[in-house]
């Protein structure tokens, strides 16, 4: 048996820039199998946050709201008031609520061939991965391989080094924390991977991320991120470009194609190990 969910918080309604439409965040999580996660009209969410002061377990279900989403959270421990606002901000983030769509809608009207496009996903904000872990994992996964492979080999990582809870009689799956994965070897990352060079690869990826700055990926510059990305062993153009989705911060593109860029940084100064 997985841990249950005793404690819950009152409804909370998040606001998102205008125009936002839930729905097409979960016609786009249904439609990319890697992470389809959503069921009818509500999103279930598993996540262990290690760096929060409880490592609280929690799972948010969030529904649409007028001008936002609606968010209540069921956690194993009682969250602080500290621990709610992060997940409010993680939820956030994961549906670039705070996306600012309109310089792309505005050009987008602007052109004719974009009226069926437009008809269908003007409310939409570019999704983001759950974690900076599970988006950064599945990149490099996704190198010279299958999307149907790589999200089975993601998802097998994260039954056996992610946590699981259970809320209503259904069970939820935690991706594991970028820490947990960064301890890991090489050998042990390898079950995960098509190959031995792809598990050398994963662990520089996730032993690099886990070695920033919490939160610094908002704080630097584009030219910054993207340099970070290339320097890390076995990253490329497709996999740095991959892992913007993975991120934390917009890049200045429209929700079409729009991409995002996580944390990172490269000059004369690596950052040190930060945890806060």
């Amino acid at each position: 048996m997985h841990p249950a969910l005793p404690h819950s918080t009152p409804l909370v309604t998040l606001a998102a820039a205008q125009p936002f439409d839930l729905a097409l965040s979960l016609r786009a999580m249904s439609g990319f199998a890697p992470c389809a996660a959503s069921s009818g009209s509500s999103v279930p969410w598993c996540a262990r946050r290690s760096r929060w002061p409880t490592a609280a377990r929690w799972s948010p279900r969030f529904a649409p709201a007028e001008r936002g989403v609606s968010v209540v959270l069921h956690s194993a421990d009682e969250l602080s008031g500290a621990e709610r606002h992060q997940v409010e901000v993680a939820v956030g983030r994961w549906l670039s609520l705070a996306d600012d769509t309109a310089p792309f809608l505005a050009a987008a009207r602007a052109d004719p061939a974009m009226a069926p496009v437009l008809a269908e996903t003007e409310g939409l904000h570019q999704l983001r991965f759950a974690s900076v872990a599970e988006g950064a994992c599945y990149f490099v996964l996704a190198q010279r391989t299958s999307q149907a492979q790589a999200g089975g080999r993601k998802r097998r990582l994260a039954r056996v080094y992610g946590s699981a809870l259970d809320l209503g009689g259904i069970t939820y799956r935690a991706f594991p924390t970028l820490e947990r994965l960064a301890e890991l070897s090489v050998g042990e990352l390898a079950p995960f991977t098509a190959n031995l060079r792809q598990s050398e690869y994963l662990a520089a990826v996730l032993g690099r991320l886990a070695s920033w700055p919490l939160g610094w990926g908002y704080r630097a510059g584009t030219d910054e991120l993207m340099a970070e990305l290339r320097d890390i062993r076995g990253v490329g153009e497709f996999t740095a470009s991959g892992d913007r989705a993975a991120g934390v911060r917009p890049a200045r593109r429209g929700p079409g194609g729009a991409t995002r860029v996580h944390q990172g940084h490269r000059g004369a100064v690596r950052p040190r190990r930060v945890h806060g």
